[in-house]
């Protein structure tokens, strides 16, 4: 709200009970593997990897790609030869 971001443009991961309705209130939802089967049902995705693994930068990686901005942050992070 404080950011006049609606909630269908946000993603959101969880791993466990309390998360469902976070998840039922963004437009794409997040739950690594390891996570409550409730949560991973209601997730839209369920990330091939375990909590505390690198889930949120796996997540953060693909929302990046799948908005075609990838190239631009590994071109950040190149060395440049001037």
């Amino acid at each position: 709200q404080e950011l006049g971001i609606p909630c269908n443009q946000m993603a959101y991961i969880g791993d466990d009970l309390p998360d469902l309705a976070p998840l039922a209130m963004v437009g794409v939802g997040f739950c690594p593997a390891n996570a409550v089967a409730e949560v991973c049902a209601a997730a839209d995705h369920v990330v091939p990897i375990p909590g505390g693994k690198g889930v949120v930068r796996y997540v953060v990686e693909q929302i990046l790609k799948a908005q075609n901005h990838w190239g631009n942050c590994v071109r950040a992070f190149e060395v440049k030869n001037d």
